[in-house]
């Protein structure tokens, strides 16, 4: 098993990479050699192919070892093998892999691989051929040339018949040649609908459906316009997962420097993450010489300078050990389905009849199926802060206003509870004055009939039943 790449390289850029073999690569051309193997003819083919000019064709090839199993990397060119190694380039389980990831659309019976047009090319070829024919059936005419003609009117009539408004002699007539056309037609529809199949459907390309079709609609009809092209699309998927593999290997391998990733948790929310970062510790180590790259003596100890040091003791966050899901969106989600759940959204907080912007309306957001929640509902509280932030001089005055109307309305509360306790007050006493007046008219009359039983004047002896009752009272 193996993979590689060649590409077209500078033979003096190739002695700079390999200078053991500069003697060979200095001249490309004269460097060239075969062992005897093949012909003359044969041979300058062979040239042309691995040598032009000043230029050498490099190739880079990985293979699999047949005794150990491990990847093997060799770089080789017209004058023979440049280097040769194991591979460079290790597996998420640290085992020697290839780099490489390719694939075919298809392979034939031979072992060659070719892609979709392949397929198509016949189908062109047969579509061009009716075209053309019926071009010329359209722009040419046959003729027949009857007994009463004779042979020498011939090479007249048939340059008038081509002409649009050329004279045919009498005894000519022309040939109807619809079932030829009609022929070569219902081939060119056949060809034209057998290529149509090979191509992605309109409605793979959503251009299928009117404007007011829904998301979920449109993505059934461009699942089943997936149906001809299924089978490269799996392949090509499964490349593309092989890469991001890849690049996750090399990121392990190679990515070894502190810096800062992005990542999403499982909320949907971005954050930023650090890796590779170093935990440094000080402890008492010996000093190191820069001169020698050995432990420093101390002159009288005669035993290693020590001294504090800071002293990297492990790796926070490594990438090459770190335990993450990555997970990778093949497509993106469609803008239909994308404002179709957002025109659900809105219509709930218009029949609901709250904003957008309200708490009410975030319990909905949470529960909907609009991709980033979490970034939305950030950028909804950041517009309510705003908006707080520039209604509060006008809310303050709101405020204001309404503590001072409700000072007012608590003033005349009081001054009505006071004015009915006055008028209360005013009413008891007035009362209060009705009954004792009540009492002097009652007294009045008990001390005149009082007065009358005893033969007395009612008005001249008032006062002395007066004094009398109150001595007697005494």
């Amino acid at each position: 098993m193996y993979l590689g790449q060649a590409k077209w390289v500078y033979a003096s850029l190739a002695r700079v990479m390999y200078p053991d073999r500069a003697d060979v690569l200095a001249n490309p051309s004269s460097g060239f050699s075969d062992g005897g193997r093949f012909e003359p003819r044969d041979l300058a083919e062979r040239k042309a192919f691995w040598v032009s000019s000043d230029r050498i064709l490099l190739v880079e090839m990985y293979y699999r070892d047949d005794k150990t199993g491990h990847w093997m990397r060799a770089i080789f060119c017209h004058a023979g093998v440049l280097d040769f190694g194991p591979s460079d380039y290790r597996d998420d389980d640290g085992n020697l892999c290839c780099p490489i990831t390719a694939f075919s659309y298809k392979v034939d019976h031979d072992g060659r691989r070719y892609g979709m047009i392949k397929d198509m090319i016949m189908i062109q070829d047969s579509i061009n051929s009716r075209a053309s024919k019926m071009l010329h059936i359209t722009n040419s005419a046959r003729i027949r040339v009857t007994e009463q003609a004779g042979g020498q009117r011939a090479e007249e009539a048939q340059r008038e018949a081509t002409k649009p408004n050329g004279i045919i002699p009498w005894g000519i007539e022309p040939v109807n040649q619809t079932t030829d056309f009609e022929g070569n037609h219902t081939l060119l529809v056949n060809d034209i609908a057998a290529i149509d199949r090979m191509a992605p459907s309109p409605a793979l390309l959503g251009r299928a459906g009117g404007a007011n079709e829904s998301g979920r609609a449109r993505q059934i009809l461009q699942q089943a316009g997936l149906t001809e092209l299924e089978r490269p699309f799996s392949r090509y998927e499964a490349w593309e997962l092989r890469t991001y593999r890849q690049m996750w290997f090399r990121a392990q391998q190679y990515m070894t420097e502190k810096r800062m990733i992005r990542i999403t948790d499982s909320a949907g929310t971005r954050q930023s993450l650090h890796v590779n970062v170093p935990v440094v510790e000080t402890r008492i180590a010996p000093v190191i010489d820069p001169s020698t790259g050995q432990p420093a003596v101390d002159p009288k100890t005669q035993q290693p300078r020590m001294a504090p040091q800071h002293i990297q003791v492990g790796t926070h966050n490594e990438l090459a050990t770190m335990d993450m899901d990555i997970t990778i969106k093949t497509v993106r989600q469609s803008d239909t389905l994308r404002q179709e759940a957002l025109d659900s959204f809105l219509e709930f907080c218009a029949k609901a009849g709250v904003s957008p912007l309200s708490p009410q309306a975030e319990l909905v957001l949470e529960m909907s199926e609009i991709e980033d929640k979490q970034y939305l509902l950030k950028k909804m509280n950041e517009l309510q802060q705003k908006e707080q932030a520039q209604n509060a001089p006008q809310q303050a005055q709101q405020q204001q206003a309404a503590q001072h109307a409700q000072a007012l309305a608590e003033a005349g509360t009081q001054s009505k509870i006071a004015r009915d306790q006055s008028e209360a007050q005013r009413n008891s006493a007035m009362a209060d004055k009705h009954i004792a007046d009540a009492h002097d008219v009652a007294f009045d009359l008990a001390v005149k009939q009082l007065a009358l039983r005893q033969g007395l004047d009612p008005l001249g002896s008032t006062n002395v039943l007066l004094n009398g009752s109150h001595r007697n009272g005494m």
